[in-house]
Protein backbone atom coordinates (compact mmCIF):
# COMPACT_ATOMS: atom_id res chain seq x y z
CA UNK A 1 0.00 0.00 0.00
CA UNK A 2 2.95 2.32 -0.54
CA UNK A 3 4.04 2.44 3.11
CA UNK A 4 7.52 1.76 4.40
CA UNK A 5 6.45 1.14 8.00
CA UNK A 6 4.15 -1.62 9.17
CA UNK A 7 0.42 -1.40 8.64
CA UNK A 8 -2.23 -1.77 11.34
CA UNK A 9 -5.48 -3.28 10.16
CA UNK A 10 -8.67 -4.59 11.71
CA UNK A 11 -11.28 -6.79 10.07
CA UNK A 12 -14.75 -7.44 11.47
CA UNK A 13 -16.70 -10.39 10.08
CA UNK A 14 -20.35 -11.26 10.61
CA UNK A 15 -22.33 -14.06 9.04
CA UNK A 16 -23.10 -11.79 6.07
CA UNK A 17 -20.57 -8.91 6.05
CA UNK A 18 -16.83 -8.30 6.15
CA UNK A 19 -15.48 -4.85 7.02
CA UNK A 20 -11.77 -3.95 6.97
CA UNK A 21 -10.14 -0.72 8.20
CA UNK A 22 -6.51 0.43 8.13
CA UNK A 23 -4.82 2.90 10.46
CA UNK A 24 -3.94 6.12 8.68
CA UNK A 25 -5.86 5.26 5.50
CA UNK A 26 -9.29 6.78 4.90
CA UNK A 27 -10.36 3.98 2.58
CA UNK A 28 -11.64 0.58 3.65
CA UNK A 29 -13.31 -2.57 2.38
CA UNK A 30 -16.89 -3.71 2.77
CA UNK A 31 -17.99 -6.99 1.25
CA UNK A 32 -21.33 -8.79 1.25
CA UNK A 33 -20.26 -12.36 1.89
CA UNK A 34 -23.69 -13.65 0.90
CA UNK A 35 -23.88 -12.16 -2.60
CA UNK A 36 -20.14 -11.78 -3.21
CA UNK A 37 -18.34 -14.72 -1.53
CA UNK A 38 -15.22 -14.16 -3.66
CA UNK A 39 -15.01 -10.53 -2.44
CA UNK A 40 -14.77 -9.02 -5.89
CA UNK A 41 -17.00 -5.94 -5.32
CA UNK A 42 -15.91 -3.52 -2.59
CA UNK A 43 -19.03 -1.68 -1.39
CA UNK A 44 -17.12 0.85 0.76
CA UNK A 45 -17.92 3.87 -1.43
CA UNK A 46 -21.42 2.79 -2.46
CA UNK A 47 -24.06 5.22 -1.15
CA UNK A 48 -26.50 2.31 -0.83
CA UNK A 49 -24.33 0.65 1.86
CA UNK A 50 -23.28 3.63 4.00
CA UNK A 51 -25.74 2.76 6.78
CA UNK A 52 -24.54 -0.85 7.06
CA UNK A 53 -20.92 0.34 6.93
CA UNK A 54 -21.47 2.68 9.88
CA UNK A 55 -23.41 0.02 11.82
CA UNK A 56 -20.58 -2.47 11.32
CA UNK A 57 -17.97 0.11 12.37
CA UNK A 58 -19.87 0.68 15.62
CA UNK A 59 -20.27 -3.07 16.22
CA UNK A 60 -16.55 -3.57 15.62
CA UNK A 61 -15.66 -0.78 18.04
CA UNK A 62 -17.97 -2.20 20.72
CA UNK A 63 -16.49 -5.68 20.24
CA UNK A 64 -12.95 -4.29 20.55
CA UNK A 65 -13.96 -2.52 23.78
CA UNK A 66 -15.59 -5.72 25.09
CA UNK A 67 -12.45 -7.75 24.37
CA UNK A 68 -10.03 -5.14 25.75
CA UNK A 69 -8.61 -4.91 29.23
CA UNK A 70 -10.97 -3.97 32.02
CA UNK A 71 -10.25 -0.63 33.63
CA UNK A 72 -9.11 -0.88 37.27
CA UNK A 73 -11.65 -0.01 39.93
CA UNK A 74 -11.39 3.60 41.08
CA UNK A 75 -10.81 4.38 44.72
CA UNK A 76 -11.17 8.15 44.40
CA UNK A 77 -13.44 10.55 42.56
CA UNK A 78 -11.99 13.71 41.03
Amino acid sequence: LGREEGLRTRTFVTERWQLTLWDGIEDGCLFDRETDPEQMHNLWHSAQYQTIKHELMEKMLREMIRLGDTAPLTVRVA
